[in-house]
């Protein structure tokens, strides 16, 4: 059942707008002026916000931009009421980021449907999750034009690569956007004394190298099957077709890329404060991610060097650390694989 929130200074207005809501089998909470639809939408997170725009205390505008700010709220849809079909107010809400607006009196069938569709639009973003083939083709019938993502895919070129095989290096130019259909890749840079850094474990079902097929450049990391693994090749010209067709394809790329150089940074600051222990523990729990075993807490493949070079530290401080968690019950060791049997007390390594 969604929850809405009606922010309405009318008083008589609001209970009418309450108990359609209500009859149609919402959750509704109601908020008498924006400072108290604020701190309610921040109480209560709810799937969709009506608000009016002239509003004592503080109007509809402040409204939005005060819940735009923050992350628990920035995604919530937000339907404007408004009293005036003045195409400025219309206009200035939806540049503010309003989803959609409603002109008094409403019609509650105009009313309702916009709630609908608000919801089901809501309802099918927070499906797409990651760069994934999945998540791209939801992207694109959000535009309502006619997709081209399965014959892209469809189109691409299926290449097989055993354990240890490079995909693609540090410096070649980006003529391929990789879709990984199954297996385990590890990105990864070296600096010049030769020392490996991993920078992305990447899992069937992601899509990766667009980055640099985006820019037209060279791929700034290198790419290794981990296991034997198969990647579907599509051509950037393919690519860029369907971004050129779908502006709201190429805006989820654009949030992915903003993701990945904010995970990117607070990798940096681990590297930097954390202790050896705290980032190998954190290694492991990062890399027992990309195996269906290592997720059940059963045993799974574990290379030191690719620990190390998660952590960002050497083989032999890796292989020490481990001992000591093996020692300590966090995990157990049998040869070359490792299961995770204390991932929460992992997570929380104080140092």
């Amino acid at each position: 059942m969604s929850t809405i929130l009606v922010i309405e200074d009318n008083q008589d207005v609001r209970e009418n707008l309450v108990e359609i809501l209500e009859l149609s089998g919402y959750t509704v909470h109601e908020a008498e002026n924006g400072k108290v639809g604020v701190k309610k939408a921040q109480d209560f997170l709810p799937d969709l916000i009506l608000c009016d725009i002239m509003m004592p205390v503080m109007d509809g505008y402040g409204v939005l931009y005060l819940l735009g700010k923050q992350n628990d709220t920035s995604a919530i849809p937000f339907i404007f009421l408004t009293a005036k079909a003045d195409g400025i107010d219309v206009r200035k809400g939806m540049n503010e980021g309003a989803d959609d607006y409603i002109t008094k009196p409403y019609d509650e069938i105009e009313l309702l449907r916009a709630i609908e569709k608000r919801l089901e639009r809501k309802k099918v973003l927070s499906e797409i999750n990651g760069s994934t083939k999945q998540g791209f083709q939801k992207a694109a019938e959000l535009g309502q034009t006619i997709t081209q993502i399965d014959d892209i895919f469809r189109n691409g070129r299926t290449n097989v690569y055993k354990a240890k095989e490079t995909i693609f290096r540090t410096g070649n130019h980006a003529q391929f956007v990789y879709f990984l259909e199954s297996g385990n890749v590890k990105q990864f840079r070296t600096n010049e004394d030769g020392k490996e850094f991993i920078t992305k474990l990447i899992q069937a079902g992601d899509i990766f190298g667009f980055t640099a097929a985006i820019n037209d450049d060279v791929y700034e990391d290198t790419t290794l099957a981990l296991t034997d693994t198969s990647c579907l090749a599509i051509s950037r010209d393919e690519f860029m077709k369907v971004l050129t067709a779908h502006p709201q394809i190429m805006q989820k790329l654009i949030k992915d890329m903003a993701s990945t150089v904010s995970q990117d940074r607070e990798k940096l600051i681990s590297l930097a404060y954390n202790s050896v222990r705290k980032r190998v523990a954190h290694a492991l729990i990062e890399l027992s991610k990309n195996y269906p075993e290592g997720l059940k807490g059963d045993f799974f493949p574990a290379n030191r060097g690719d620990i190390s070079s998660m952590a960002g530290t050497a083989n032999e401080s890796v292989i020490r650390v481990m001992a000591e968690f093996n020692e300590d019950g966090f995990i157990e060791i049998k040869g070359r694989k490792i299961a995770i049997k204390r991932a929460d007390d992992l997570m929380k390594m104080p140092f």
